[in-house]
């Protein structure tokens, strides 16, 4: 879909973030929300302020798409650390 909606804005010289949230329902009454954007820099630097008004941390990752699987990637790499964390601690 990100990547429809990209070409589709492109075509009408209309920039496109795409922007998935991390954090739930808890970050965001906390004001901890991540934004893992994607898309131009130039349209990136346009949104940011926005996004930084509810928002804790809003990082460009690269182009529109594939900012999802870009996240579950991080999302994984954490808890991979955080499994060896654990392992190493205990012996």
């Amino acid at each position: 879909l990100a990547r429809e909606l990209a070409a589709t804005c492109a075509a009408h010289r209309v920039g496109f973030v795409d922007a998935p949230v991390s954090g739930g329902q808890a970050g965001a009454i906390n004001g901890a929300l991540t934004v893992m954007c994607g898309g131009d820099p130039d349209h990136f630097t346009v949104v940011a302020p926005i996004i930084d008004a509810y928002a804790r941390a809003c990082t460009l990752l690269g182009p529109a798409v594939p900012v999802k699987a870009r996240s579950a990637v991080w999302w994984l790499s954490d808890w991979a650390g955080i499994c060896w964390t654990a392992v190493r601690s205990i012996g």
